[in-house]
């Protein structure tokens, strides 16, 4: 681990991947990437967007991508995981203009701005100490940013010693995303 943080790329190897690997090729995860493409769509649509790009950061194995309308014309993942990388690249069924990226958002610079920034189930894995400002890195990418994340009446670190996950305040998210120069439109 670079950072010195607990990271869930670096925990999701081995069986550990092929046990969330199953989980992932789930209908109900099909589903849900379902239903987040859906509300991209209404948001680019909201927004006059005839044609978009999107940056999606834990691309997992490449649901997102699959699942997307075709005015999302340009799609970039990026993942810290090397495996996920062979595994969304392997499950890719368009031409489309998809480009999967090996990077950790700590550090991971993409030429922008994108007209979306996008994640699902990927900025409660990161500990509270750093959230905001990786909440910030995030949203610094993109005009608008399109994310899923766990809150609780207070800050809250989960328990596992081998990844972070964690729930954060709503005072703390509006916070954070005002301090990022957004504003939540959707909750």
């Amino acid at each position: 681990m670079t950072s010195g943080k607990r990271d869930y790329s670096h925990y999701l190897q081995g069986e550990n991947l092929a046990n969330e690997l199953v989980a992932w090729d789930s209908e109900g995860a099909l589903r849900q990437h379902r239903v987040v493409a859906s509300l991209l769509d209404r948001l680019a649509e909201e927004e006059g967007l005839e044609s978009a790009s999107i940056l999606e950061f834990g691309y997992g194995n490449g649901w997102l991508s699959r699942c997307l309308p075709e005015r999302f014309s340009r799609y970039v993942g990026a993942d810290s995981n090397l495996r996920c990388q062979d595994v969304a690249i392997s499950k890719r069924r368009t031409s489309r203009n998809i480009l999967f990226l090996i990077g950790d958002i700590r550090s991971f610079t993409v030429p922008g701005p994108w007209d979306v920034v996008a994640s699902i189930s990927f900025l409660k894995h990161f500990e509270l100490d750093e959230w905001d400002d990786i909440l910030k890195r995030f949203l610094s990418c993109g005009f608008r940013g399109f994310f899923e994340m766990q809150v609780g009446p207070e800050d809250r670190e989960g328990d596992s010693p081998e990844y972070a996950q964690v729930w954060v305040s709503r005072p703390r998210l509006e916070a954070a995303v005002v301090a990022a120069g957004h504003e939540i439109l959707w909750s």
